[in-house]
């Protein structure tokens, strides 16, 4: 990976957005549009699972159909402003360009707009959806734990480039709102948040590790004991291999997968957590996940979307091993050279002429080339940012 591959990339990626805006196709809209159809019932969920099972032939087979169904291109998601604001702050640390600070401040100004339309600070997807574990459909806007905690660090990284207090205050209401939220205790010393307010039985592990992430940087000390609880609770359940599924118990009972992107959001927030804590346990937690999540890439740096799966290679794991190994490349020494080898592939193999990303590449070496904006551009403009920040910046020194 050069200097000058990354740097045009980079550039490819922001001229693309630039020229198509925020709005953009999500691959969650197809579900959005059944459950608009055929109801929140299990022939919806039927139908929608069918779709899923079959996303190459409906794709390939019948464009037509497929467009149909994402015809709504309105998307704008908190997700999208939230990673290419992080972005353009990188890039703008990186080049000393001041278009890059205005357009992460319109990312900011979105985010705050949104939350005080809704009266609330916390975000949550534009669409409806489904998770399978419990049957619930979660509601358009319906604030989650992670995307809000997401937000909050980006409000908080804004604060911190500009000034501005009105960041500041935005991100301490959704620290107020995180700290707030319901969680189940496990134990006098393990907690873990729900990841929906309203929905009890929705144990994940990345959710939870982003809201201690969030709490310890207020350095509250009410806020630090909850925190310390939540990272308790992850490092307690972290598998012999080094892995973490999905779901903690007891849903992890029933519903044992290990994915890619997922696990990178759970070392990065172990990382952070860390940075406060400066806990032995917690490193030693993160050296073994490190070790796990290395095997889901392979050599040429094509990410596994499961944990033993070669295929769907999707561009969303390549873009989160490159934040999490960049993020982490003081831990080890080679792991900026694995965030390098992935941002190769991916340049190499998943982006198209006109700077976007492709979606997915499957086992006949098809490639599903929707520009999706919540789901691909966004998170690969921050990762390739954070690695230039990572790389180019540091070597000036």
């Amino acid at each position: 990976m050069t200097r000058e591959k990354l740097l045009q990339s980079i550039h490819a990626l922001d001229n693309w957005r630039a020229v198509n805006g925020w709005k953009g196709y999500d691959p969650f809209g197809i579900r959005k549009n059944i459950y608009e159809r055929f109801g929140r019932g299990q022939k919806a969920f039927e139908i929608q699972r069918t779709i899923a099972g079959l996303e190459k032939e409906y794709y390939f087979n019948n464009p037509g159909l497929f467009h149909d169904l994402l015809k709504d291109r309105g998307y704008l998601d908190p997700k999208t402003f939230a990673n290419f604001g992080m972005g353009y702050i990188n890039l703008f640390k990186l080049t000393k360009e001041d278009k890059y600070k205005t357009i992460a401040i319109e990312c900011g100004d979105w985010l705050i707009n949104d939350a005080n339309e809704r009266n609330i600070a916390a975000w949550g997807h534009p669409f409806v959806w489904h998770t399978e574990v419990n049957n619930y459909f979660h509601k358009k806007n319906n604030p989650n734990i992670y995307i809000t905690s997401l937000v909050v660090h980006f409000l908080l990284d804004l604060y911190e480039l500009t000034g501005d207090k009105k960041y500041n205050d935005k991100a301490c209401e959704g620290v107020e709102f995180l700290a707030a939220s319901p969680y189940d205790v496990i134990s006098d010393n393990e907690i873990c948040f729900w990841y929906i307010i309203d929905c009890k039985e929705l144990r994940i592990h990345n959710g939870n590790l982003f809201v201690a992430s969030v709490l310890l940087r207020t350095e509250k000390k009410d806020f630090v004991v909850l925190a310390e609880k939540a990272v308790n609770y992850a490092v307690a359940d972290q598998n012999r291999d080094g892995s973490w599924y999905y779901y903690g118990p007891p849903r992890a009972d029933n519903m044992k997968f290990i994915d890619n992107y997922h696990s990178g959001f759970i070392l990065d927030a172990l990382y952070q957590c860390n940075k406060s804590l400066q806990r032995d346990d917690v490193n030693n937690a993160i050296k073994t996940g490190l070790s796990h999540y290395k095997k889901m890439f392979s050599d040429k740096g094509e990410p596994f979307r499961l944990d033993g799966a070669q295929f769907p290679q999707d561009i969303h794991d390549a873009a989160q091993g490159i934040i999490t190994f960049t993020l982490l490349k003081d831990f080890e020494n080679e792991n900026i050279e694995i965030a390098a080898k992935i941002a190769d592939w991916a340049i190499s193999e998943m982006q198209d002429n006109d700077g976007h990303f492709y979606y997915r590449k499957l086992a006949d070496n098809k490639i599903i080339k929707f520009p999706y904006m919540r789901w691909s551009q966004a998170p690969m403009f921050k990762a390739l940012t954070a690695l230039a920040q990572g790389t180019i910046a540091t070597s000036k020194k």
